[in-house]
């Protein structure tokens, strides 16, 4: 589907609906839609219902466009995904923005239950969840943020990642976020060349000892908290330093004993 420059406004009210009758776009074939620039295309749900569902199983690519007022309203699993809800698809989201959405329970922006989501070039911003990362959640997934931006979601942090999901990060920026920058949960997380930077807690959260974050040539800076490790396991590995106030001990693991302080000499 090609979308030429416009504004998209969804108009059919109707929520937990999942034939593309009501509501929110729901994608439940493979298919690929391409707007004419992120700035000019714009598809906007206009809090009647999340924007897009990604049904089970289906291949979608979405490409240079906005996608903005999505509300998912509701609790437990019909919950979730303000922007987009993968429900266990392979998801592209490349060149577009993700920004002014909102969910009653997690992920505002991005909320996926299994299956592959790549992130390109793309922005994640201004979202917002009652529960957990206003930004992206991802939970059972394989989720990859390349040359990207997850900032300044109001609600919720920025990205959660859990319970045997993978995540990768790299080249891309996870700042100004309302909470954690990314908490990351019985999950393994890899962040490489990459910013964590101005959250309003941690900029990286492990809270439990059956996970794994390894830090490549990346920068922590100017959270209120900056890597935070307190299941007291040395699972989170520093690589090719510099992390910015953050000293790894001679295994190369950051872990409550030692003395971490952020860049304003705040006990991390």
């Amino acid at each position: 589907i090609v979308l030429p420059t416009g504004t998209y406004t969804l108009s059919i009210a109707g929520i937990n609906e999942d034939l593309a009758a009501t509501g929110d776009l729901d994608l439940n074939s493979n298919i690929a839609i391409m707007g004419d620039g992120a700035g000019t295309t714009i598809i906007d749900a206009n809090n009647i219902d999340r924007v897009f569902t990604v049904a089970s199983g289906t291949t979608v690519s979405i490409e240079n466009v906005t996608i903005t007022g999505g509300d998912a309203p509701g609790t437990g699993v019909s919950s979730g995904g303000g922007g987009i809800r993968n429900e266990g698809g392979t998801l592209t989201v490349t060149n577009s923005i993700v920004a002014g959405n909102s969910a009653d329970r997690d992920g505002g922006g991005v909320l996926t239950l299994g299956g592959n989501v790549n992130i390109n070039g793309s922005t994640i911003s201004n979202n917002a969840a009652t529960a957990r990362a206003g930004g992206l959640f991802n939970e059972g997934g394989t989720v990859t943020i390349t040359n990207s931006s997850v900032s300044d979601n109001t609600a919720g942090g920025g990205i959660f990642n859990a319970n045997n999901s993978t995540m990768t990060i790299a080249g891309s920026t996870v700042s100004g976020n309302a909470g954690t920058g990314i908490l990351t949960d019985r999950a393994t997380l890899t962040v490489t060349n990459s910013t964590i930077s101005g959250n309003t807690l941690e900029g990286i959260l492990n809270p439990s000892n059956s996970g794994t974050v390894t830090i490549v040539n990346s920068t922590i800076t100017g959270n209120a908290i900056g890597v935070s490790n307190t299941s007291g396991a040395n699972d989170i590995t520093l690589r090719n330093p510099p992390v910015v106030g953050h000293t790894p001990d001679i295994n190369g693991h950051v872990h409550p004993p030692l003395p971490l302080t952020d860049r304003n000499g705040r006990a991390a």
